[in-house]
């Protein structure tokens, strides 16, 4: 079962990430910060956020495909398939069955790091929303306490 999920997760995983409105905006808008009465907004030109993705080759802009129906599609049947089989209960499938309007894909955004030469962006994935989520705290509140129970011999 267990290698089974850990199949599932690195599959649903290697989902490239969304780059939200970069081909959209000539510049992207980071929010504001007020000192003494004065907002300061900053532009970052887009290209710098270009120039990370390049480098980096660690994410890919999505433009129309939309893999999101894809993705609840199959987990909740993967979800079913663990019900029918009495792996999960009833309970658990109803817990973790993802809700399409109630998540998203993550997606990639950047804030700009204001204290170095050249402000460079930092690259933020926001997952919050992501549609295994669930399947993930789920884990995290099943195994957690054993790897504590098993760590604690091994932490100072």
């Amino acid at each position: 079962f267990i290698a089974e999920l850990d199949v599932l997760l690195q599959t649903l995983h290697n989902v490239p990430t969304v780059n939200k409105g970069l081909n959209k905006y000539k510049d992207i808008l980071f929010g504001s910060d007020t000192y003494q009465d004065d907002s300061i907004a900053e532009f970052i030109n887009s290209q710098k956020a270009k120039d990370y993705m390049n480098k980096t080759q660690a994410y890919q802009c999505l433009g129309i495909n939309d893999p999101l129906p894809d993705l609840v599609q199959r987990t909740n049947k993967y979800l079913l398939e663990l019900r029918l089989a009495k792996w999960i209960t009833q309970k658990q499938y109803e817990k973790l069955c993802i809700n399409p309007n109630e998540v998203e894909l993550a997606h990639l955004y950047y804030l700009p790091k204001a204290h170095k030469p050249g402000t460079p962006l930092r690259p933020i994935v926001s997952g919050l929303k992501h549609p295994t989520i669930k399947i993930s705290k789920f884990l995290d509140d099943l195994l957690g306490p054993l790897f504590d129970k098993m760590a604690a011999k091994t932490t100072v």
